[in-house]
């Protein structure tokens, strides 16, 4: 009998290297996959972490026109009602004297008034 030649024996991990890198590549494909699935579903339903900006400007509010309560040295407004545009001010003086003033809307004096007169006997 004659002896054939035999091949010679390769280690195992040899014949599984190409297996092992096709695993590793379809690992790092699916981690891929379901990290993007993720981040689609957190954008689309609007609970992402990523602050988002705002590009529209506010416009300030118009300022009121207020009653010049500068000319009221001494005094101080302890009541106030409104009705018909006016601006109705009840103030107190620092010798208890009370007044009521009325403003208009453009904030001009209308009126002050004397609520509790002197009487004359």
């Amino acid at each position: 009998m004659s002896a054939q030649p035999t091949e010679p024996e390769q280690h195992p991990a040899s014949n599984h290297k190409a297996l092992v890198a096709v695993v590793v590549f379809l690992g790092v494909l699916i981690v891929l996959g379901l990290g993007g699935l993720v981040y689609g579903l957190m954008t689309r339903t609007g609970k992402s972490e990523v602050p988002q900006t705002v590009t529209q400007t506010i416009e300030p509010a118009k300022a009121a026109n207020t009653p010049a309560l500068a000319d009221l040295p001494g005094r101080r407004v302890v009541g106030m009602t409104a009705a018909d545009g006016i601006l109705y001010l009840h103030v107190l003086d620092d010798d208890g004297q009370e007044r009521i003033r009325a403003y208009d809307s453009g904030g001009g004096l209308l009126f002050e008034v004397d609520p509790y007169p002197a009487v004359v006997k």
